[in-house]
């Protein structure tokens, strides 16, 4: 868990979000409980921004394309747009790169 570590002061950069939000996943769970995942990546994001520094976020927009016939890869899209915009709102300032651009969202 990345909440282990004391970062206050310091400048930290998770490259990326979508690699992250796999260490949730338990394939082996038949369920495929996005929810369940969804809560507990929230927390442990709460947790880990707890201290005073400076986080960027690096993730990918997974969802922009076209939907899989595959449940775990759909389930994984909506995990990882969801996560995309709980960490957006905790945000300060967000920028999508398109093509290289810079777009800001926020």
């Amino acid at each position: 868990r990345l909440s282990r570590h004391n970062l206050t002061g310091r400048v930290v950069v998770i490259d990326c979000v979508t690699l992250w939000l796999t260490n949730f996943i338990s394939i082996e769970n038949s369920t495929l409980n996005i929810e369940h995942y969804l809560d507990m990546a929230k927390a442990e994001f709460d947790k880990f921004t707890e201290p005073d520094a400076t986080y960027i976020f690096v993730t990918n927009e997974i969802g922009s394309g076209g939907v899989s016939e595959n449940t775990l890869q759909r389930k994984f899209t909506d995990l990882q747009g969801w996560m995309n915009q709980y960490v957006a709102q905790a945000a300060d300032e967000v920028i999508l790169m398109v093509s290289g651009i810079p777009v800001k969202i926020k």
